[in-house]
């Protein structure tokens, strides 16, 4: 295989993750994080930031810079230019929080890299797949097919690795629930290897709780923060989508259920942040479970998913109603498999590899 060099970005709303990847051994042979405390530090930070790391890259010629765009539409991978980039920002709506740091992260990356090829990589184009009954939302289909107003997904990138995973491991599980749990999360139900419901909606900020979004809320709650606490619509959007989640429900003390898990024992909100993500996980997976008629595997990716013992141990103990049971022991040590003996579904804890899923599309049109 002829040696491609391609850089994949995933900018997310605190954070923006740069892989050098080798497609010749499928092998990352350099990454960097940028971490920032606010969102509205990331573009701005990164610009200084990122200078200097490019300059001083390792190779002398990069092939591609692969860009995750959390709402990139229906089609899976698309050449950067700047009628693409018009269109990307008339669709903002529908990821408020993290679209305009994407398109902020990208222009920036065009600047740096001019001669280089840019590729938008669809975060959500795999749930275009759903059947129509999980996509609809219960309104008028007129004004549903007018303005495309369906569910629309993330964490496409996410799932689909953890779908490679699977085929490449030989483990054809025939009914499978992913969680991919971070400061974003999301749980996706699969039936013979396909997609069939996810959690998220028409933006990220539905589904189950997170870190600073709300996940699912009664609709007419927007109405009473207008009308009762006399904010604006922007103003709760915003709230929704930066104020909410864990650093809600903590009163402001951490949108990080590790900080939230030290301090659980010694501070109510700590407690009750904890105790409403853990039942909005559980609610998610057992009516994904209750659709495929059983579970033959849950598997948790996501660095909440990946790396938090204690978290998994909640999850899996609100659906032992499945029969679903953890070995403490595998669990504490991160095994691979981390069910018990009497468990009758396969438990996984997989790591996400978006990068290398970025790399694997773009190079479908180079």
């Amino acid at each position: 295989m002829m040696r491609r060099l391609i850089i994949s970005v995933n900018a997310g709303s605190s954070s923006v993750k740069l892989s050098l990847v080798d497609t010749s051994k499928n092998q990352i042979i350099w990454q960097e994080t940028f971490n920032y405390k606010r969102p509205e530090q990331v573009a701005s930070q990164f610009k200084t930031d990122v200078v200097s790391k490019i300059h001083n890259l390792p190779v002398t010629e990069i092939n591609a810079v692969a860009h995750r765009v959390v709402d990139g539409g229906t089609v899976e991978v698309q050449e950067i230019d700047d009628a693409w980039m018009l269109w990307a920002n008339s669709q903002q709506i529908h990821a408020p929080l993290h679209l305009p740091i994407q398109l902020e992260i990208i222009a920036i990356m065009r600047q740096l890299l001019p001669a280089t090829k840019h590729i938008a990589v669809s975060d959500n184009a795999q749930f275009a797949q759903l059947p129509l009954s999980k996509r609809v939302y219960a309104i008028p289909m007129q004004l549903t097919e007018k303005y495309q107003l369906y569910k629309r997904g993330a964490h496409g990138l996410s799932v689909e690795s953890v779908r490679r995973h699977l085929r490449e491991h030989n483990q054809p599980y025939d009914r499978v629930v992913i969680m991919h749990l971070g400061s974003g999360s999301s749980v996706t139900a699969l039936q013979d290897n396909q997609i069939t419901n996810t959690s998220m909606g028409l933006t990220p900020t539905t589904g189950v709780v997170m870190g600073t979004r709300s996940g699912d809320v009664d609709f007419m709650l927007v109405q009473a923060l207008m009308v009762q606490a006399g904010l604006s619509l922007d103003e709760v959007i915003h709230l929704l989508n930066e104020q909410s989640g864990l650093l809600g429900l903590s009163d402001g003390l951490s949108s990080d259920q590790r900080l939230l898990l030290a301090d659980e024992s010694i501070n109510k909100y700590a407690h009750l942040a904890i105790e409403v993500l853990v039942d909005s996980i559980v609610g998610y997976a057992a009516k994904f479970i209750a659709e495929l008629g059983g579970v033959d595997a849950i598997i948790f990716t996501g660095g909440m998913g990946e790396n938090s013992v204690e978290m998994r141990r909640r999850v899996l103990e609100g659906l032992s109603v499945f029969g679903v049971f953890v070995d403490d022991k595998k669990n504490e040590r991160n095994a691979q498999k981390i069910q018990n003996e009497d468990s009758k579904a396969d438990v996984l804890v997989l790591p996400t590899n978006e990068a290398c899923e970025m790399v694997r599309k773009v190079m479908q049109v180079l």
